[in-house]
């Protein structure tokens, strides 16, 4: 549901308040709010939430709460957290400042929940105000620290201010709990940290409990093509690794140097194929000269767990190199190419 400012928008609203007070059948929400933090009908929806302890899933998203929505809001999660909430997505959610005391509880309430299985945690921020009092709210420390504690959480998806956090230290000790999530995605959302995922590797090398992973959005530079070759070649868990939405920081005008040696990237890759023996998937975009990707297709035809390699898509000006590397590779059945 999306919800607009207006007579309409908190007609809505108020319909909405009462279907959830009065019906216990309702099991999934998702609200999209509109964006203006004065919009009176946002402590409304916050407060219909709080009664309904059947909820299993609850997604939130794109809306500047106001301080009441705030308070409301977190109350209301943690009530669902010690309920049945099996799924829960914040989105695109500014959160108000002198609200934020709520912080404590909704750290306690992710720590100690024991249903919830999903939790996609991206773009939350918080609206400071100019009050001069205190220490800063840190959303992402607090959020962390409860997932260091949790066991219930199979699937975690968060924006890159969680790997890059203290640089990268949260984030590594949050991984390190035993019972952590076995799928994890990872996604820049601002130009700060598009280039910051070797914080995500390197925070996963101790990890024993990540088998799916997804690095989304990021620019991949040497670094970080360097920083994954390290995880794979360590990691003893990992199965599938997508980047199809992230691409290769590399200069181009390598493209028609055919003969030329391989650049920091495709090398990183190459040690990266060549020394996993856990991985069975791995999704790239394609970014490589003629034998660079012949060194690529090697690795992958000789590595004894990979099952498939898959290309996002393949350029017109590429095809033929590409082509002429995998006629002499044989790699033709682990390879994937498509949308």
């Amino acid at each position: 549901m999306y919800l607009y400012e207006g007579p309409e928008g908190e007609n809505a609203a108020l319909l909405f308040h009462f279907i959830l007070a009065r019906h216990r059948c309702v099991h999934c929400v998702e609200f999209l709010m509109s964006p203006s933090p004065r919009c009176g009908f946002q402590s409304v929806i916050c407060d219909a939430l709080k009664s309904t302890p059947s909820l299993t899933c609850l997604h939130l998203g794109c809306f500047k709460m106001n301080k009441a929505a705030t308070f409301s809001a977190l109350d209301a999660i943690c009530r669902l957290l010690a309920s049945e909430l099996r799924e829960l997505s914040l989105e695109a959610l500014g959160l108000f400042e002198e609200a934020c005391a709520s912080l404590d509880a909704w750290g306690r309430a992710l720590a100690s929940t024991t249903c919830l299985k999903r939790l996609k945690i991206i773009d939350v921020g918080v609206t400071v105000q100019e009050t001069g009092r205190g220490m800063p709210v840190d959303f992402v420390a607090t959020t962390l620290l409860a997932l260091t504690g949790t066991a219930s959480i199979s699937s975690l998806a968060v924006d890159a201010s969680f790997a890059a956090h203290r640089c990268g230290a949260s984030f590594k000790r949050m991984l390190a709990n035993p019972s952590g999530p076995s799928e994890l995605s990872v996604r820049s959302t601002s130009h700060e940290y598009r280039r910051k995922a070797n914080l995500a590797f390197e925070a996963l090398v101790a990890n024993n409990t990540v088998k799916k992973l997804s690095v989304e959005n990021f620019s991949l530079g040497p670094m970080d093509a360097k920083a994954f070759s390290k995880l794979l070649a360590r990691s003893a868990t990992i199965e599938d690794v997508s980047c199809a939405t992230s691409h290769w920081l590399v200069r181009k005008n390598w493209k028609t140097k055919a003969k030329q040696k391989l650049r920091l990237h495709a090398q990183h890759l190459v040690e990266a194929i060549s020394k996993t023996t856990s991985l069975r998937r791995l999704a790239i975009q394609y970014d490589f000269s003629g034998c660079e990707i012949e060194g690529v297709l090697l690795a992958a035809r000789d590595c004894a767990s990979l099952n498939e390699l898959h290309f996002h898509f393949v350029q017109f000006q590429d095809a033929q190199p590409f082509h002429q590397a995998l006629v002499k590779t044989g790699a033709g059945p682990k390879l994937t190419v498509g949308l």
